[in-house]
């Protein structure tokens, strides 16, 4: 009788992580597809976190986290105004921390941090991954 629950259970769980692990593969895939497919990218450093129940929380399981930034580049579009961004729910998400700089990928409409529009993360300002980044998104911005 306990195989009868625990096989299902063991299909159910793997299920899970198999959809999980898989959540993220979606999107464009090359720098040039990103830069085409996003509405807004931007250059930020995150300045402080805000961590909010009363805000909601995400999927139930965390708490939502909000990150205020200060501005260095607009790539493309136009960043929130209120220089705000919400990591993105899941495993998805770019997590934001106090003094870390990022490019951001995001749609105008809705300013979320996902590896799956192409934020990233960097460890300081002159970061040569972000400055060959920024290089070849300033080219396709035509700057």
């Amino acid at each position: 009788m306990s195989r009868r629950i625990i096989f299902p259970a063991f299909m159910l769980l793997v299920t899970l992580f198999c959809s999980e692990s898989h959540a993220c593969s979606g999107g464009a895939s090359t720098l040039e597809e990103r830069f085409n497919w996003t509405p807004a990218i931007f250059y930020a450093r995150i300045t402080e976190l805000e961590v909010s129940n009363d805000l909601g929380r995400i999927g139930g399981i965390r708490p939502l986290v909000v990150g205020r930034f200060e501005l260095i580049e607009v790539l493309k579009g136009s960043p929130p105004i209120d220089r705000r961004i919400m990591e993105a729910p899941g495993s998805c998400a770019v997590r934001l921390k106090p003094g870390v700089y990022y490019i951001f990928f995001t749609s105008e409409e809705s300013a979320i941090s996902s590896f799956t529009a192409g934020s990233t993360a960097f460890t300081g300002y002159d970061d040569p991954e972000a400055l060959q980044m920024l290089a070849k998104l300033r080219a396709l911005a035509g700057h």
